[in-house]
């Protein structure tokens, strides 16, 4: 597909207007198109789900709207707004599920929860510790804070609502300037107690003195750099208006502490009220806690959410502390340090009472920045280029092409652009912050120093001309001639950076102009800027993925080993200075032990199970090391599927094929070996050996089934490929035909593997074997239980169901849909899991209900005839959910779950069934709580089997840390489960220990695994169903477009047209996977 046709699917942006000036645009039409009382109840035929997602499901809201937010405006502007992109006006509508929750956020019938009731007393709540295993001292990174002052009342704390206005009658948008505005001396003055005052940097502010009188100041930014007043409607002159707006409700936090459990002790169901309440509580004061946290670094360091990290200009300055690493193509990584309040749980007292506190967690963070400086200095380090002239030459060439194929039209030439090389690296830059340094100081606006970079115009100044009056005469001239006729400076042939402001529209009477709503009127101007003068400012976070090499070079800047981690993070403490904090101090918040953190003596190492092969185990006293070897091992079930027909493919490469047929030969001569000392059966052992070029797509493949065909009796059931590289497009090709069109268990390689012109190493084909054992039916191995009360788990007829969830999100700039993944496990060894796969709308972390519906109803239909029963406990692990969607689980997905179970069972005429019980667990690893142990591995890691339950761990809830690995470099991080739901009731010791121990049975590996195995099938599946997306509906309308467009029809008609139908990339569907594959682990 070429890039035009793409980007318009995609990604593509309204196009720019030529300018009359270098800095000035022609005025564009108001920015808000006029609604008629768009906020009050619709009619009843309405199915606008932009203002009541219920209507486009059938239901109907009674209620209406007494006043519009912010965001709700936004997405009517955006909505009504003319010329818009094909991709952000389909977004808006595929999304209305997500994008109306945050519309509608203080609507009255927005129903967070579906309207679904949570039954108190399922609330799992911690009874006791568990008791097995041994005891271990173990340290971690966290310390106690004592509240007492703000719990018991004595003090009081006001919330304030900060506003900023300059001249124009907007707000600045650099938080620059509300900092400068805000340490005005006046302003100080007119604030009791400043010193005390905590302000977040942008909208709000908090004291322990109640302002009762609104204050309203005035100040004039130029006058603070000593310069002429400014106008009254400069953007230099800014208005600082404070005003109350609540007193902070410590009350469900002091009964938290104080063991008042106020969601169990309510007798009946809980509703989203209730779990908003506490939450909507909870999430104020732990907002005023941070920002009392963050007030004295924030004055010079960057803060990042919850993390800290020192300024460009002082590591400048300070060029000793290794705390900056160049990650390549103009990245730097920075490491820093991570803050955060968390609620926890201590320990039982002598009557079993819960002792809780709050706590702070301290550790490193590593996060990738835009390395700062003039931007055509870094252009070649951004490209990857050394060559500055040759960098010049393919700006130009790639500009040139762009209006080529674009026939001269703005929008299209822009799509064309965006799709070449220099295009999608510039690209990164939109919303980048710069300063243009062409100016004099005398010259530089206050407000206008720094600028965010709306566009990249893939247009040089030598070819971008505007009108320019001078001596009375109106003359065209360029942008180049301009800059260097003006300042001085020669530009060369590189695209411009285009910077977008609104301001009012100002009628001939000097007023501002209204539309017939009374709404002021914004105009849309913009400024262009040639890359010489443009500078990149300091302290930005690269928000893109990584690529692989600069992946590799960040792992080896972050990772460090238990003790280096250790003395950074006691630095970090050390350098914070918590005891001397003034603002700690005045609003009585004391660090216990600030030199010292939790330092627990009764941690648990849990015992270790053996691991089983058909013809011997390993003893838990090797397992325990965390590593062990399969050779002699017959697997626990080897493949059932035995390949007739094999084959293994070359990729080509420029050089010819990428091994030799030797080569393949003497693998495949290894393979089957190997395979049958681990118990695996081959029907033939020699395969079909075929070399192509895998990234010419179908044609090829169809020249390996021919080829195959040639030979062969059947259709092969397993197929090897062999590339050069990780080439995604190669991978995703080989998986797309063999999952989808031929049902084929397929296993990439990796030539590298293939050294000195010899086959691969024995241990490499084993992992290989463990992998192609799985995909043809087979398991590697199961864990012999280290309780005797576990092996129930295990028994046959017990009905318990294990199901795995994940949703895979598609990486920045991308809008590929977001996956989800439900695994069940096949029988009751819990060693062999069967995926389903749907997509998941784009970005939405829930699994909806028509995805659920569609999976589960699958995993059913072959987990209930194999085990000849229906399952009468679930077990649900689900990943990648934070805190504040975990209760939407329960809500969602698990009514969604006993909704299809029932259906099912309908379908069946079974309707007497039981529904399963439910056991539902949150695991994560997206935290930053470490374990330090006394006596860990050799590397100073915890040993597998390290339980922490307490010190650390949620105050009011089910939860612990359990490190289940060896930790292959670095500090380990032990895996968050939290239970939310326990129907069943299981033991506690029994359900840890049985988490523990299937850690140890994944599929492909030899070492125990660091979260469950379920959770990282679903991670898996999902990730690997990417290539199933159905794109056809997506090629089929861009070539249409793209036809279109080259034929010479408007590009605005042809737009427009697009808008009106055709598929979303956001709710593109997944093909469905070949029969042959649903019963084996086909993504392993």
């Amino acid at each position: 597909m070429l890039p035009l046709a793409k980007t318009i699917i995609n990604k593509h942006r309204l196009s720019l207007s030529p300018p009359s000036h270098p800095s000035l645009t022609l005025p564009s039409s108001s920015f808000k198109s006029s609604i008629s009382n768009p906020f009050t109840r619709p009619a009843d035929n309405c199915c606008c789900p932009i203002f009541y997602p219920q209507c486009s499901e059938g239901t109907r809201s009674p209620h209406r709207v007494s006043q519009p937010s912010s965001a709700h405006r936004k997405f009517i502007y955006k909505m009504e707004a003319p010329n818009r992109a094909l991709e952000q006006f389909r977004r808006l509508h595929a999304n209305f599920a997500e994008s109306s929750a945050r519309v509608e956020q203080n609507w009255e019938f927005w129903a967070k929860y579906n309207g679904a009731d949570i039954d108190a007393t399922k609330i799992p709540k911690r009874m006791k510790l568990n008791g097995q295993g041994k005891p271990i001292p173990v340290k971690i990174n966290c310390w106690e804070v004592d509240t007492t002052k703000l719990c018991n009342g004595s003090t009081k704390i006001y919330q304030y609502d900060i506003d900023f206005k300059n001249g124009k009658g907007r707000e600045p948008t650099l938080r620059k300037i509300k900092e400068r505005c805000w340490n005005d001396r006046a302003v100080q003055a007119l604030i009791p107690s400043p010193n005390t005052f905590v302000y977040d940097g942008n909208k709000i502010g908090w004291s322990d003195t109640h302002i009762e009188k609104e204050i309203v100041q005035e100040i004039d930014l130029n006058v603070q750099e000593g310069k002429k007043q400014s106008k009254p409607d400069s953007p230099n002159r800014v208005t600082v208006t404070i005003k109350f707006a609540k007193k902070l409700d410590f009350t469900s936090m002091a009964n938290m502490l104080q063991g008042k459990d106020e969601i169990r002790n309510k007798a009946s169901t809980l509703d989203a009220t209730d779990l908003d309440r506490n939450q909507t509580f909870w999430g104020e004061t732990l907002n005023f806690l941070e920002h009392v946290l963050h007030q004295s670094p924030r004055r010079n360091m960057v803060i990042l959410k919850k993390s800290f990290f020192r300024k460009a200009e002082k590591a400048a300055k300070e060029p000793n502390i290794n705390d900056r690493a160049d990650l390549g193509y103009g990245v730097d990584a920075v490491k820093g340090v991570y803050v955060s309040f968390k609620p926890t749980f201590q320990e039982f007292d002598s009557q079993n009472k819960p002792r809780r506190t709050l706590s702070l967690v301290v550790d490193v963070a590593n996060c990738a920045f835009f390395r700062p400086g003039m931007l055509k200095a870094l252009l070649p380090a951004y490209l990857g280029m050394s060559n500055t002239q040759t960098l010049e030459n393919d700006f130009k060439r790639d500009m040139e092409t762009a209006w080529k194929n674009a026939k001269n039209d703005r929008e299209a030439q822009k799509a064309y652009y965006d799709g070449t090389r220099t295009g999608k690296a510039m690209s990164r830059f939109r919303r980048v912050r710069m300063n243009p340094r062409h100016l004099k100081s005398k010259d530089v606006n206050v407000f206008e120093a720094e600028k965010g970079i709306s566009d990249i115009v893939p247009k040089s100044p030598h070819q971008h001309y505007f009108e320019q009056e001078e001596n009375g005469k109106v003359t065209k001239i360029s942008v180049a001639a301009y800059f260097k006729k003006k300042y001085g400076i020669v530009v060369g042939h590189f695209p411009m950076v285009a910077v977008k402001k609104r301001q009012l529209k100002i009628g001939k009477d000097g007023k501002k102009v209204l539309d017939k709503d009374g709404e002021p009127v914004f105009t849309e101007m913009i400024d262009y800027f040639p890359m010489e003068v443009v500078a990149i400012s300091p302290d930005q976070r690269y928000p893109f993925k990584l690529d692989e090499r600069q992946t590799s070079a960040m792992l080896n800047f972050a990772v460090t080993l238990p003790k280096a981690r250790w003395d950074s993070i006691q630095k970090a403490v050390h350098s914070m200075n918590w005891p001397q904090d003034p603002y700690l101090k005045h609003y009585g918040m004391v660090v216990k032990n600030a030199e010292s953190p939790v330092h627990l003596k009764d941690a648990r190492l849990l015992n270790c199970p053996s691991v089983d092969f058909q013809n011997g185990k390993i003893l838990a006293k090797e397992t325990q090391s965390g590593r062990w070897r399969i050779d002699g091992k017959k697997f626990d079930r080897t493949n059932s599927v035995q390949p007739k027909t094999w084959a293994i493919a070359i990729q080509k490469d420029r050089r010819g094929p990428c091994i030799t047929t030797a080569q393949a030969q003497g693998f495949a001569t290894s393979f089957v070996k190997i395979f049958a000392g681990h118990g695996g059966r081959m029907a033939n052992p020699k395969p079909a050996i075929f070399s192509g070029d895998f990234l010419r797509g179908t044609t090829t493949f169809d020249e390996f089934a021919n080829e195959i065909k040639k030979t062969a009796t059947s259709k092969p059931e397993l197929l090897f490929f062999v590339v050069p590289d990780r080439n995604v497009e190669t991978y995703n090709g080989i998986k797309r035909h063999c999952d989808l069109r031929w049902g084929t268990a397929s296993q990439v390689m990796a030539s590298k593997h293939f050294k000195n012109g010899k086959e691969p190493s024995g241990q490499y084909i084993s992992n290989i074997c463990m992998k192609v054992n799985a995909k043809l039916g087979g398991a590697t191995c199961r864990a012999g239980t280290a309780l005797t009360n576990v092996t129930k788990f295990y028994e046959p007829g017990q009905g318990i169901l294990v199901l795995g969830a994940d949703v895979t999100h598609a990486s920045p700039g991308s809008n590929d849909p977001s996956i989800a993944a439900l695994v069940a496990s096949a029988d009751h060894k819990f060693n062999r899991f069967h995926a389903q796969v749907e997509s998941n709308g784009e970005r939405v972390e829930m699994i909806s209900t028509n995805a659920i519906k569609k999976m589960f109803r699958e995993i059913l239909k072959i987990w209930c005839p194999a085990n000849k029963m229906a399952p009468q406990t679930i077990i649900y692990v689900r990943d990648g959910v934070s805190n504040e969607q975990a209760y939407k689980v329960i809500a969602e997905e698990v009514r969604d779950l006993k909704k299809a179970f029932e259906d099912y069972m309908k379908s069946l005429n079974k309707t007497g069934t039981l529904t399963p019980k439910f056991t539902v667990l949150i695991a994560t690893k997206r935290h930053h709580v470490r374990f330090f142990p006394d006596r860990g591995d050799q590397n100073g890691n915890p040993i597998p089997g390290t339980l922490v339950e307490k010190g650390v761990t949620l105050a009011n809830e089910y939860d612990w840390y359990l490190n289940s690995h060896v930790a292959l470099k670095g500090t380990a991080r032990p895996v968050h489960y939290r239970m939310i739901l326990d129907e069943k009731g299981y033991p506690v010791e029994l359900l840890q220990q049985f988490i523990f121990e299937n850690s140890f049975q994944y599929i492909r590996s030899t070492t125990p695994v660091s979260m469950f195995p379920a959770v990282y099938y679903a991670h898996l599946a999902a990730y690997r169903a990417k290539p199933h997306a159905d794109m056809a509906s997506l090629l089929t309308e861009s070539k249409r477009v793209e036809m279109r467009i080259l034929q010479g029809e408007d590009s605005r008609k042809v737009f427009a047209d697009a808008r009106s139908g055709g598929e979303d990339p956001a709710t593109i569907n997944l093909l469905p996977l070949n029969d042959s594959l649903k019963n084996v682990m086909w993504y392993a």
